[in-house]
């Protein structure tokens, strides 16, 4: 009779307590991320809504010399800004609505978890994280980044 390896001693709960340990680990890895990029879609917001209001003030002065070359750059300038804004709002929603749905995975994954372990009457211990990233093979999604005008 052979000796069993110590990973074939373990009860199927506890396979699947690992498993979803680990999709929740790599869930919070991308709730980071698109937190991260969420933080970048509003500093981006932030200054497309300063330029547009540098340009406002600019188009205050530029009225008083009454050109109308100038005046249609502006009035195409700004526009785009205004585009720019909007995509970058609509993305930013976007990965709003992502980062919302992730956190809500990540509650359910949490509730099965401890539905696993009560239900093994807490003889699982957690083990302790390996690696800061997610596991190999597992990318994460950002989306396109905005052009700044």
């Amino acid at each position: 009779m052979g000796w069993q390896s110590p990973r074939s001693l373990e009860q199927p709960g506890e396979l699947e307590v690992r498993r979803l340990e680990a999709e929740l680990d790599e869930t919070r890895h991308e709730a980071q991320s698109w937190q991260r990029r969420e933080e970048q879609l509003k500093a981006e917001c932030e200054r497309l809504q300063s330029e547009l209001k540098q340009l406002q003030e600019t188009r205050a002065q530029d009225l008083a010399t009454s050109q109308s070359e100038r005046d249609m750059a502006w009035v195409k300038k700004v526009g785009d800004d205004q585009v720019n804004l909007a995509l970058a709002y609509t993305e930013l929603t976007e990965e709003l609505c992502r980062l919302r749905s992730l956190s809500s995975l990540q509650s359910q994954i949490l509730r099965t978890l401890l539905q696993e372990q009560a239900l093994n009457g807490g003889e699982h211990r957690a083990r302790p994280r390996r690696g800061a990233g997610p596991p190999p093979g597992v990318g994460l999604r950002p989306g396109p980044a905005v052009s700044p005008g």
